[in-house]
């Protein structure tokens, strides 16, 4: 099976919030052999819509809910402005959690019968559906940074939000047989967002647990494993990213003064005082 190109690479931008910036990574040898988010519905997306369907996703396991990813990708769309253009980018893909959310599948209006075409267009959509996805909205999303390479930078962060059950989202592109289960080297392919859904050692060798978006026929049941140097590969090109529940204007704080989230107490004070001054939200 072809993958479509569904993720395009992601431009460069120095006001992203980067996570290393903000918490230091447990240590690798706090890290367990295995970890696992709490399983959720495998996906099987349409045409391009690989970004949307992995960010409701990642948000399943923090929401409890099965999400719809087809108004997702639609919003994402509105933001970009490039409806007719095939794919997305991690960066937009995520801050459409930021802006608006996610609605629950079981309010959904459409399935994918209704074809690529209509559902990428959010004027097809109610408008009421919007103030339903702020249940599911997002206070803001990092990009995973830190001391270690890629690969260890994303099982750390994992590792150190397993109490609030956050996964992550990366990039890659995506060139083998869709049934093989463990990802290796840089076969030429399309860009595609998947799901990080844990780690494991096999073999004494570490890998990413991916979930992918085309059913359960995908490698073993829906989930692949990917090394090491593949995951590297492509980090920095496509990017890879977690939701974090901290508001916007306190995460561009942090991250500017390279503050610990653990010192949240002094972003609490000058906010305070800003807002005592009346000068507004930050830019």
């Amino acid at each position: 099976m072809t993958i479509p190109n569904g993720l395009k690479v992601l431009p460069k931008d120095e006001r992203d919030l980067k996570l290393g910036a903000v918490i230091t990574l447990p240590a690798l040898s706090e890290l367990p052999l295995s970890y696992r988010l709490p399983k959720t519905t495998i996906k099987s997306q349409i045409d391009d819509f690989c970004s949307g369907t992995a960010c409701t996703a990642i948000l399943e396991t923090t929401e409890g809910k099965e999400l719809d990813e087809l108004w997702y990708f639609a919003k994402s769309k509105e933001i970009s402005g490039d409806v007719d253009e095939f794919g997305q980018d991690l960066r937009t893909a995520m801050k459409t959690a930021v802006k608006f959310g996610a609605i629950s599948k079981a309010v959904a209006p459409f399935t994918k019968d209704k074809g690529s075409d209509f559902l990428r267009r959010i004027e097809n959509y109610s408008k009421d559906l919007e103030w339903k996805a702020g249940e599911h909205k997002q206070k803001s999303y990092f990009f995973i940074t830190g001391k270690y390479d890629a690969f260890d930078n994303a099982r750390a962060s994992l590792w150190a939000f397993r109490d609030l059950k956050r996964g992550a989202i990366m990039g890659l592109e995506f060139g083998w047989p869709l049934s093989q289960t463990y990802l290796l080297g840089t076969p030429s392919g399309y860009g595609h967002a998947m799901k990080v859904d844990g780690f494991e050692t096999v073999n004494g060798e570490n890998w990413i647990v991916l979930q992918q978006s085309y059913g359960t026929q995908a490698g073993k049941d829906g989930y692949q494993w990917i090394s090491r140097e593949t995951f590297n590969a492509y980090a920095d090109t496509y990017g890879v990213g977690m939701f974090i529940d901290l508001p916007a204007d306190e995460a561009k704080f942090h991250n500017k003064w390279k503050i610990p989230l653990k010192y949240n107490w002094i972003a609490k004070i000058v906010f305070s005082f800003r807002d005592l001054l009346g000068m507004g939200s930050a830019r």
